[in-house]
């Protein structure tokens, strides 16, 4: 089920996640409550750590154990360029659908483990922990009642579908009646905890953002798409995320139930936008879809035994390009091969979406990928004595 998104979000900035942004918040209206935050467990504190601008050291690799920043946003970003767009919406668990068509909580499931410095993917099948060292997320925070807000983190569990859950790995709560909108002119400031928690494979983890406050405060939270640009009758029309779907989002109209998190694998159902007027969803071929991806919250982990997806060793050698394809990618073998050999192409979630065989003569492919969706993929090369494994992008 695809429903078309109607709400009118706000513009930070047309610059990537590594500008300066500049924030405008807006206060609610009345509203009354709407929504739950399952029991807390953790400790209670004032405003979280804050840190200046955004930035990645490179990722440290030690035996048996490789740390880098799980960030699909920056992926997106440094991958896309001045193609990316960044926004900001507000969320409030008090809002209802009357008040203010916004979201209640917003979450970021990690269901695909890269390192978006170097494109270096892991299957959780051959992980044996994941250790999260660090949670890092932008937000901005207006506070016109003067009582206390409470902003409520949580490492949450992700359902066989990858959607987040209600069941909680580790939380926190921060209570302030402060408002924070940078720690400079224009620099939306970045807060970050220590969970310092193990998760153990094939568990998979997302993190949650709960905010409660008084009617007329408000949480500001950053996301982020790649821009198809001016589309039918939309001004920005927006690609499907490279690691989509991994930003969630709890709708303040309805029952208030997860049926209003958007999107959701379990039921085949997620938002978008009907830039042409055909009262269809014509994506991920047109840039239909929803704005609200790539949530700013990204974490540093320590992943324990990865096995990784290259193999140097392999006398396999070959050109792929080009690279981010668009409709035709061709592998070329730099001499005639001597086997007989296979291809196959998968998603980072492990699904197969191509295969096929061929003679040792055919020495040049040209793999029609006009059907693929954006994002990154894995061609695995076998001729029976070597396996090769590279990476590609789709971006349209």
């Amino acid at each position: 089920m695809k429903i078309l998104l109607s709400h009118n979000n706000k513009i930070i900035t047309m610059k990537k996640l590594y500008a300066l942004l500049t924030l405008a918040l807006l206060a609610g209206n009345s509203f009354a409550q709407n929504g739950t935050i399952s029991p807390y467990a953790g400790q209670t504190g004032n405003i979280p750590k804050m840190l200046g601008e955004k930035h990645h050291a490179p990722a440290i690799q030690k035996r048996n154990v490789t740390s880098f920043y799980l960030d699909y946003e920056a992926l997106e970003s440094d991958f896309s360029g001045t193609q990316y767009q960044t926004f900001y919406d507000i969320m409030n668990l008090n809002f209802t659908s009357i008040d203010s068509f916004t979201n209640d909580w917003i979450a970021v499931g990690y269901d695909t483990i890269v390192d978006y410095s170097t494109l270096q993917g892991y299957d959780y099948s051959s992980i044996s922990t994941i250790t999260i060292d660090s949670i890092f997320w932008r937000m901005g925070h207006v506070n016109h009642s003067g009582t206390n807000d409470t902003l409520h983190l949580r490492v949450v569990a992700l359902d066989a579908n990858g959607d987040p859950t209600e069941t909680n790995i580790w939380d926190t709560m921060f209570i302030s009646n402060t408002s924070f909108t940078g720690l400079a002119i224009n620099q939306l400031p970045t807060f970050f905890v220590t969970p310092n928690i193990t998760v153990t494979p094939p568990n998979a983890f997302g993190v949650r953002l709960d905010y409660s406050g008084d009617k007329t405060d408000t949480c500001s939270y950053i996301f982020g798409f790649t821009d198809g640009g001016a589309f039918g009758q939309c001004n920005y029309s927006a690609y499907q995320s490279l690691t989509w779907p991994n930003s969630y989002f709890f709708m303040n109209y309805g029952g208030g139930t997860l049926e209003n998190m958007w999107p959701r694998n379990g039921g085949q159902n997620f938002l978008y936008r009907d830039c042409n007027g055909n009262g269809s969803y014509d994506g991920p071929t047109d840039p239909e879809e929803n704005l609200n991806q790539n949530f700013s919250i990204w974490s540093y982990v320590t992943v324990e035994n990865p096995v990784g997806i290259d193999n140097p060793l392999s006398n396999l050698k070959f050109d792929l390009y080009p690279n981010p394809a668009n409709d035709i990618l061709y592998l070329d073998f730099n001499a005639a091969q001597i086997n007989d050999y296979s291809i196959s192409i998968s998603n980072l979630q492990g699904q197969i979406i191509y295969q096929a065989s061929f003679g040792k003569t055919i020495s040049k492919n040209q793999i029609d990928v006009s059907g693929f969706a954006n994002g990154i993929y894995l061609i695995n090369i076998n001729d029976g004595a070597n396996v090769v494994t590279d990476r590609f992008v789709i971006n349209r």
